[in-house]
């Protein structure tokens, strides 16, 4: 999928700290605006504009020059190494593959999965977190982050227990196989809550969930 371990692991930490306040950022800036409708919410799924990001952050990388956002100068070399290495990866497989005759294996099993499978996923499960929420101005995690309270086994699995987003922001430090013990504590104040991703999405669809421009780290 092309993510850097050490620039998620940066941002999602500083997410954490500033959730609620205006240096609130998202490492995954999906464009959020507008999801009212099938059309819409799939093609911010495929999220198409995120690898010109993730070619302007890889031409950063091997020039040189800092990431933008990356005040730590040691992670900055850790995240630009880890840039470089994956289009090191990228070119040494596509040229592996063009010299077997493989192409449309390459294609097949690496470009296609990783536009139209992983990314969309991975935005499926990174959305019922804050949209549509003040993750901006209000610090409240109980009102900021959703819930969603009763997901299939296969969501449970697969969101690896991230349907308790606000429990995992009422305690980051909660390993994530114990988040439904503190989640128990806590249901009784959570404010934002979807009984099913089911629920969630077709609320999102039909509108009765839209984004606040103003209020959301989600700028494009």
């Amino acid at each position: 999928m092309f993510s850097s371990y050490w620039h998620y692991k940066y941002d999602h930490l500083r997410h954490h700290a500033f959730l609620g306040t205006d240096k609130n950022y998202e490492h995954f800036d999906y464009k959020h605006q507008n999801i009212n409708g099938a059309l819409r919410l799939f093609m911010a799924a495929v999220n198409l504009s995120r690898y010109r990001l993730l070619m302007e952050r890889i031409s950063a990388s091997v020039i040189g020059r800092d990431i933008d956002g990356i005040s730590n100068e040691a992670v900055n070399k850790k995240i630009r190494l880890e840039y470089v290495l994956l289009l090191v990866i990228f070119i040494s497989g596509g040229l592996f593959a063009f010299a077997n005759g493989l192409s449309v294996e390459f294609v097949l099993f690496w470009i296609i999965p990783a536009v139209l499978i992983a990314e969309p996923v991975h935005f499926l499960i990174e959305t019922p977190e804050h949209y549509g929420l003040n993750t901006q101005s209000n610090p409240d995690v109980l009102k900021n982050t959703w819930t969603i309270e009763s997901p299939s086994r296969l969501a449970y699995w697969i969101t690896n227990g991230n349907n308790l987003h606000t429990a995992h922001h009422f305690h980051p430090g909660v390993p994530m196989q114990n988040v439904t013990d503190l989640h128990q504590r806590i249901d009784e104040y959570c404010e934002a809550k979807k009984p099913n991703y089911f629920r969630f999405y077709r609320d999102l669809i039909n509108g009765a969930i839209q984004h606040q421009a103003t209020k959301s780290a989600m700028k494009r």
